[in-house]
């Protein structure tokens, strides 16, 4: 394994020196950029020297970007197909496998280095070993998107997260309400941190092609991808959704849709490059939200790469995007104002430098907030 070194951080310190591992199950996507992000700002502002990414094979590729700062253990058992027979009790068996690789990972480590776990995941719950570990746990979902639409899976995912806050030293959470979620819950502090977009370099924008409305990332029932369909057609905009539908068969009931002729439904996974490209050639961004607690990464780029948003009138929403001059915000299913909007901020639309010293900036803010 190479590892990633903070000299300062090591000679600076009269006892050992500190390690931070995070742990992210999820080996694509937001939340191990998240992941990433936070580590890497943990390594540069923290006092960490050294800092190790545990999670699924491939996971390496996602946190390219941030490999000056960390490396990455890809020890945890490789995802199941999702058709594979038997793949609930061979899941359960792999969550134990993987926490006891964790777990010896940790001792390891814990030989030359105090340790700091970081969960990004509550899959595993708090690990223990014989020495001790301080933990932070970050909790996204206190608050499910979407609960009159949660799956077996969610509802024990939620369960765990719940858990997790309990006994984790610090937990750390997006926004006012989740927070205060969370406190209903635990005695735990608990540490509400702004989420910033990406300190990579990210694409240059131009309007190169013909102006586009865009939904992106995840698609799910609460997304509210049936309202800006409407609302495209009946306004003849060009409404491009893109995303991973989840669950899978929400995909089919979007595609059973009737649409304009500029709308296209391209489901599927995006690679970062070609998802952050796409985002900031966006005229407008829309997030048509039917609810939402959390805060969006989608809303996080689409503030920093200064596009037009629409967004549904949702109080996280409006605290994410504070004081940010290029959104507009619409009631709850109402696909006539949404249009309306939609076709106003495409007029607005313009492209312009994007700024990523500032995001690294608010980065290293989160990681003081989260490892002082």
């Amino acid at each position: 394994m190479t590892t990633a070194t903070n000299p300062r951080a090591a000679q600076g310190s009269s006892t050992r020196p500190r390690a931070l591992v995070v742990i992210c199950p999820t080996e694509y996507g937001g939340q191990i950029e998240h992941a990433a992000e936070i580590a890497a700002a943990a390594v540069r502002v923290a006092g960490f020297a050294r800092c190790v990414v545990v999670t699924r094979p491939g996971g390496a590729a996602a946190v390219a970007g941030w490999q000056e700062f960390l490396s990455v253990e890809e020890t945890l058992q490789s995802r199941r197909p999702v058709s594979s027979r038997g793949r609930a009790l061979r899941q359960v068996i792999d969550s134990q496998k993987d926490r006891r690789a964790i777990r010896a990972m940790l001792e390891r480590l814990q030989r030359t280095h105090d340790v700091t776990v970081f969960y990004e995941s509550s899959k595993y719950g708090i690990i223990r070993t014989r020495r001790r570990l301080r933990s932070v746990a970050f909790v996204h979902n206190a608050m499910p998107h979407a609960s009159a639409h949660m799956t077996v899976r969610d509802r024990v995912l939620f369960s765990l997260e719940r858990r997790m806050s309990r006994h984790a030293d610090r937990v750390a959470v997006h926004g006012h309400r989740q927070a205060e979620r969370v406190a209903r819950w635990s005695a735990t502090p608990i540490i509400n941190v702004p989420l910033p977009g990406d300190s990579r370099p990210v694409p240059s924008a131009a309007e190169t092609e013909a102006p586009y409305a865009l939904c992106i990332g995840e698609v799910r029932p609460n997304k509210g991808i049936e309202q800006a369909i409407a609302a495209a057609r009946k306004y003849d905009i060009r409404l491009r959704v893109m995303g991973t539908p989840e669950p899978a068969g929400y995909g089919e009931i979007l595609g059973g849709l009737e649409r304009g002729a500029a709308t296209s439904i391209e489901l599927g996974y995006l690679e970062a490059a070609e998802f952050n490209s796409t985002l900031a050639r966006a005229a407008v961004v829309v997030l048509p939200y039917t609810s939402f607690a959390a805060q969006s990464g989608v809303l996080a780029k689409a503030v920093q790469y200064a596009r037009q948003i629409v967004a549904s009138d949702l109080p996280s929403l409006r605290e994410q995007a504070g004081s940010y001059p290029h959104i507009e915000f619409v009631a709850v299913g109402d696909p006539d104002r949404l249009g309306a909007e939609m076709v106003s901020a495409m007029e607005r639309s313009s492209f312009s430098a994007i700024d990523t010293e500032l995001e690294g900036r608010a980065w290293d803010d989160v990681a003081r907030s989260l490892f002082a």
